[in-house]
């Protein structure tokens, strides 16, 4: 049996990915089988998730084709702390791609 050996992600020696302060696109597929989490469950514990971005179809593909998500404040309860959560695929045109000032203040987009 042929296996891959990775370096999961959180183990990762990168230091601005274990200290940072981090931005997350991601959908339902960051999901660990072993911890029982999602990646962004993982990362608002540990405080280093400031922002989650969520891309069309919403963060758990509960969403059909093209339908626009304007309101994210049902994902605020998932995480049970300041994390921001933003729609990349909102009503209006602005809202398909990542504000500037999404990303001043952070250390690290990572997309899961």
């Amino acid at each position: 049996m042929f296996s891959f050996r990775t370096t999961p992600f959180l183990s990762q020696p990168d230091y601005v990915l274990r200290t940072g302060r981090l931005a997350l696109l991601t959908n339902q597929c960051s999901w660990h089988p072993e911890s029982g989490e999602y990646l962004f469950e993982t990362l608002a514990k540990r405080k280093k998730l400031k922002r989650l971005l969520t891309p069309e179809h919403g963060l758990f593909g509960e969403l059909q084709d093209q339908v626009k998500l304007d309101d994210v404040s049902a994902y605020s309860t998932l995480t049970g702390s300041d994390v921001e959560f933003i729609s990349l695929y909102g009503s209006n045109e602005t809202s398909l791609s990542a504000a500037k000032n999404y990303l001043t203040d952070i250390d690290a987009l990572v997309i899961e």
